[in-house]
């Protein structure tokens, strides 16, 4: 759980409302175009010049897919363990805003939220009635990338 005060970014995934970590964030990518790597799905997203590769966090929760045509919404988020230069993009639904949330409002997780399974929760905080939650950014990418072998493999 976090027990200082947290600034995030809330986004829309399968109606539900999350969060992820401000300082975990290293570019909000409101619009770009997917482009495919191979038959696993793999793909990567172009952003500034520099080609990321894309967390399809619905796949990874079990949700069902949407489709990758036409533009997209991403939040580039760093590789746990790497410099700030290597990161992964986390495609989301929609991007909805900057928060701030006071210490003491963020409570923890009492399990599996909707689908996503708990060790990928942290925290969840209410927001004009609605549980957002937030995610653990360095679990979803250690999860999705089993080494920086693929990482590399997938940006090269």
């Amino acid at each position: 759980m976090i027990s200082n005060a947290f600034d995030g970014v809330i986004f829309k995934l399968h109606g539900m409302a999350l969060a992820v970590d401000a300082l975990k964030v290293r570019e909000v990518v409101g619009r770009a175009e997917w482009q495919p790597v191979n038959e696993e799905n793999q793909s990567l997203i172009q952003t500034r010049g520099r080609l990321i590769p894309v967390v399809d966090l619905r796949r990874l929760f079990g949700f069902s897919s949407l489709e990758k045509d036409g533009m997209n919404s991403f939040i580039a988020v760093q590789i746990p363990g790497a410099d700030r230069n290597q990161l992964a993009a986390l495609w989301v639904d929609s991007l909805l805003e900057m928060i701030h949330v006071p210490q003491g409002e963020l409570k923890a997780v009492p399990g599996a939220i909707g689908g996503v399974p708990a060790h990928f929760l942290q925290a969840v905080f209410e927001k004009d009635g609605e549980s957002i939650y937030v995610i653990q950014t360095d679990e979803i990418v250690r999860e999705e990338f089993s080494g920086e072998k693929e990482l590399d493999k997938a940006a090269s």
